[in-house]
């Protein structure tokens, strides 16, 4: 599935704040060793120097133009500074993009996998299956954002296109992510000038297994004669099923090098995994929905109204919430009529975060489900 979210021209708190967000810690360092030395993709140890849970990798066949024009190094990863600058509809370098100045800094193309992947990949019994089904992923996501370039590298030519149009490439920076957690919008006020914008934050709770890739693709193109360019996002309007169609051939054809059987689903129309039932998809689902009813129920307790709470009294709330439902043992106090949450300490967040079986195992076996081969 392809979801796609536009990133505004902001300032840079917000700017560092989203940059943060895609580099959270999901998976301990030994798992982000392990992921890095089967798909050779680099980074991690730039990662785990930084304390964070990934790092950023350009499009490895990014062409030569495309990186000079983005201000990067394709053959090394993004330190969290030059995402940030990104992000911030600049430069990586943190110069101006040579482009017709827009709103628009970049959209992020995110490919999910099938939940029953994620859940294979979670409950796999050797590292080796774990990292084979990710790097189907991952190549499934790299082959699908060659077709949208494809069908999307267009670029205008005269007013409003009335020349026609030119192929032209594409960059992107990808952030491979794990899980599924509970995640909350909070409005932020950039000290330095005063412009509103939303902070996403994951509350630090070990998350369902939901393996995704999110693609920042900069708006800019470079045309093949050699204008450089926005992109043309109409040609984005209604492909989006397409896109996510695309990568589930790609996926289908990767998992079947694996052995591992892949079907339609017969509600869904995407690709599933016959070999994890419906009811274990749906127990690695329905944490997050399950977290929130808990949430409100705690506030409607409490007195207060769920919907008219600020992002940091529901950040606690919905702590409680997660506590609820994933048994986790998070501290939570209440300070005058709302509440704050205290985070667990840092020896307690390789157990919270790390998505080991030992985290997850115990409730696949509630389901009898057992991973031998797919």
């Amino acid at each position: 599935m392809m979801t796609l979210k536009a990133g505004a021209v902001a300032g840079r708190a917000a700017a560092r704040a989203m940059a943060s967000y895609l580099q959270e810690v999901q998976i301990d360092p030994p798992a982000q060793r392990a992921a890095d030395y089967y798909s050779q993709m680099g980074g991690a140890e730039e990662a785990i120097a930084a304390g964070v849970g990934c790092s950023p990798i350009p499009r490895a066949d990014m062409a030569p133009e495309v990186a000079q024009a983005l201000g990067i190094d394709p053959s090394k990863p993004l330190t969290t500074e030059q995402l940030a600058n990104v992000l911030a509809g600049q430069r990586g370098d943190g110069g101006e993009l040579d482009v017709e100045r827009h709103e628009l800094a970049y959209l992020d193309l995110t490919l999910s996998a099938p939940k029953g992947l994620s859940v294979a990949w979670a409950l796999a019994g050797t590292e080796a299956e774990r990292q084979s089904l990710l790097h189907a992923h991952q190549t499934a996501v790299s082959e699908t954002l060659a077709y949208v370039e494809e069908q999307v590298g267009w670029a205008r030519m005269g007013d409003g296109g009335t020349g026609g149009l030119e192929r032209a490439k594409l960059g992107w920076v990808s952030c491979q992510h794990y899980t599924s957690r509970p995640t909350l919008e909070l409005a932020r006020t950039d000290p330095a000038t005063g412009e509103a914008y939303t902070e996403l934050r994951s509350l630090l709770v070990t998350g369902d297994p939901q393996i995704h890739s999110h693609s920042i693709v900069p708006n800019v193109m470079v045309a093949e004669s050699g204008r450089t360019v926005a992109l043309n996002t109409r040609l984005f309007n209604g492909r989006l099923h397409e896109f996510g169609a695309v990568y589930d051939a790609i996926l289908g054809r990767e998992l079947a090098r694996l052995d591992v059987a892949t079907e339609l689903h017969p509600e869904t129309n995407k690709l599933s995994l016959p070999a994890i039932p419906d009811a274990v998809c749906d127990e690695f689902s329905k944490r997050h929905r399950d977290a929130i009813a808990a949430a409100r129920a705690h506030a409607n307790a409490k007195g207060h109204d769920y919907d008219t709470m600020t992002g940091e009294e529901r950040a606690s709330v919905l702590a409680y919430g997660a506590r609820a439902t994933r048994e986790e043992k998070i501290s939570n106090t209440r300070s005058g009529s709302g509440f704050t949450t205290r985070p667990p300490s840092p020896t307690a967040l390789p157990r919270l975060l790390a998505p080991t079986p030992s985290a997850w195992r115990p409730r696949a076996r509630w389901h009898s489900l057992t991973l031998r081969r797919c």
